[in-house]
C-alpha cells in the first residue's frame, strides 16, 4: 500500500457516487417520451373528423446504441474506482485498530492531521501521528521489495 493510494480513496469513493449519478440519467433518457394529438379524416364520404393519439420514445435506434455504450463505459469506470476503494478498505482491515483509525480520519474523512490528533486523544502530536503513517507505509514498502527479491 502507498500514500498515493489512500489519497485515491476519497476521490475513488466520489466517482463511484458521480457515476451512479451518471447512469441514472442515461437510464432517464430512455424513458422519455414525445405525445401529440393529431385529427385527420377519413378518405372517403362523409368525411368524419377523427382525432389520433401519438407517442413515442424521443430518441432514434442510433442513439439508442450510443446510450448504451456511454452506459458501458460509465460501468467500467465505476468498476475501477470501486476496485480501488476495495483494496484500500481490504489494506485497511489488515491493520491494527490505531492505525485503521488514523487512515480512517486522514484519508477516508479527510481530516487534518491537527484534527486527527485531537480525535486520536492521548499523547499525540500531528507530526507523530505523520510520523507513525510514514514508518508504516516504509515498512510495507520494504516488504514488498522483499517479496519481489525471493
Amino acid at each position: 500500500m502507498n500514500k498515493e493510494l489512500l489519497k485515491q480513496y476519497t476521490d475513488a469513493c466520489e466517482l463511484v457516487r458521480e457515476t451512479e449519478y451518471e447512469i441514472r440519467k442515461l437510464e432517464s433518457k430512455k424513458k422519455k417520451l414525445a405525445q401529440t394529438s393529431v385529427k385527420g379524416s377519413s378518405p372517403e364520404y362523409p368525411y368524419t373528423e377523427k382525432h389520433y393519439h401519438i407517442s413515442g420514445t424521443v430518441y432514434t435506434y442510433e442513439d439508442s446504441k450510443a446510450i448504451e455504450r456511454e452506459r458501458q463505459l460509465l460501468n467500467e469506470r465505476k468498476t475501477a474506482a470501486e476496485q480501488i476503494k476495495i483494496k484500500v478498505e481490504e489494506y485497511i482491515n489488515t491493520l491494527n485498530p490505531r492505525m485503521q483509525r488514523i487512515i480512517t480520519y486522514r484519508y477516508i474523512q479527510n481530516m487534518s492531521w491537527d484534527e486527527v490528533a485531537k480525535k486520536m486523544k492521548g499523547k499525540c502530536t500531528a507530526e507523530s501521528l505523520r510520523s507513525e503513517l510514514k514508518r508504516l507505509l516504509a515498512e510495507e514498502a520494504g516488504k514488498k521489495s522483499d517479496d519481489m527479491s525471493n
